[in-house]
């Protein structure tokens, strides 16, 4: 499925998005499961908290990296922009 949605759109803003969904689905299941599983204890528990902690993180570097891609497009498209009008 992703190589699909790869090929259809290659852009780094489309990969940022289907990043972001991955690691919030992630957060999303383990959240679940250790509701399931609620006398998890020890090893398996940090583990598991580790990775939501780990997926949390991802997703705030995915933001930051499609925030600087999106704020440099803008960067370029005015200075297109200033070309054209020029």
């Amino acid at each position: 499925m992703i190589n699909l949605k790869t090929m259809l759109n290659k852009s780094p803003s489309h990969i940022s998005e289907m990043l972001i969904q991955g690691s919030t689905m992630g957060i999303i299941d383990m959240t679940k499961k250790l509701k399931e599983y609620n006398n998890v204890k020890g090893y398996v528990l940090s583990i598991a908290n580790e990775l939501l902690t780990f997926e949390r993180n991802s997703i705030e570097e995915y933001k930051n990296i499609f925030n600087r891609l999106f704020n440099s497009n803008i960067y370029l498209f005015n200075i297109v922009k200033e070309l054209i009008n020029y």
